[in-house]
């Protein structure tokens, strides 16, 4: 009988490479690690290759205690690295090879019947890059289970039509304040107020969540906005940042805590890793709520 995951993250793992240091990252396994460090029972569909990089994601995962069920192996080709970049702002910039494993996700029995029993389906854009595993992800997003899409627009992966396709699908979407101008452009309309309703009208979502970097973020949810500023911390690096805080959003709702603590939690948690080296340090959750706007 196959275990039971209340979520299921979908995509891209890899090792980011910053200064010559190699970290596990990628942003689905990001989500996936930091949900199951909160107590979220969570599984990846991915692939690696059959490499030496390979053999040490599938160590990483045994090591945190997340299940590699899921993970296909390519004897094809190689895990996927990438050379992550820092700007003075602390901006991320990231240059990512193709093709690799998890370009070529195949769409498994297992992968079908370990999603139709989640609660929570947990995807972004980048993956879906390649055509075998685009095709993977709309078979599984047929499936009854709610459908969280964090758009990764990593140029020069930004495709209007597929990106516009994965949003209708999906209930709830989290993205970053540089694509929501993007979409908007793409709507001709401003970025305001009023674009959110239009942006939540016009691809049918639940909730729409935008991060702001240092600025903080905000969710606009049942027809109200929540916002929060930020949290002033010492940045070591700020990979997997707006993975956490996604990830922080994802738990709230399992635990049914109220809109605007969701998105107070989830800022922290975003504002904890960025002083931590890397997207997926040790923590616990008494870490994360030691963080205060001071």
């Amino acid at each position: 009988m196959q275990q039971y995951f209340h979520c299921v993250t979908f995509g891209e793992i890899l090792y980011d490479i910053l200064n010559d240091h190699k970290e596990v990252g990628g942003a689905p396994f990001n989500v996936a690690y930091h949900l199951a460090r909160m107590g979220i029972g969570t599984a990846m569909i991915t692939r690696v290759g059959n490499d030496e990089n390979g053999a040490g994601l599938l160590a990483f995962m045994q090591q945190k205690h997340l299940t590699t069920a899921f993970v296909q192996i390519d004897h094809d080709h190689e895990t996927s690295t990438v050379i992550a970049s820092q700007s003075d702002a602390g901006e991320m910039s990231y240059e990512i090879n193709e093709p690799v494993a998890w370009d070529f996700i195949e769409c498994s029995q297992e992968a079908i019947d370990v999603v139709s029993k989640a609660a929570w389906f947990i995807f972004g854009s980048l993956s879906s890059r390649n055509k075998v595993t685009e095709k993977t992800l709309l078979k599984l997003l047929e499936l009854p289970v709610k459908k969280v899409f964090d758009i990764n627009m990593r140029p020069p992966y930004v495709d209007k039509t597929r990106i516009e396709q994965l949003l209708m699908l999906s209930d709830v979407v989290k993205m970053n304040d540089v694509e929501f101008d993007t979409i908007c452009n793409w709507n001709h309309i401003a970025s305001s107020e009023d674009s959110l309703k239009t942006i939540i009208s016009r691809y049918e979502l639940e909730t729409l969540i935008v991060t702001k970097g240092s600025n903080g973020a905000f969710m606009y949810h049942n027809g109200k906005r929540y916002d929060n500023a930020g949290y002033k911390v010492n940045v070591a690096d700020t990979i997997g940042c707006g993975d956490a805080f996604l990830s922080g959003i994802i738990y709230a709702f399992i635990n049914h805590i109220p809109p605007q603590e969701a998105v107070d939690f989830a800022s922290k948690l975003g504002a904890f890793i960025a002083t931590r080296s890397g997207a997926t340090p040790y923590y616990d959750k008494q870490d994360v709520l030691a963080i205060s706007h001071s």
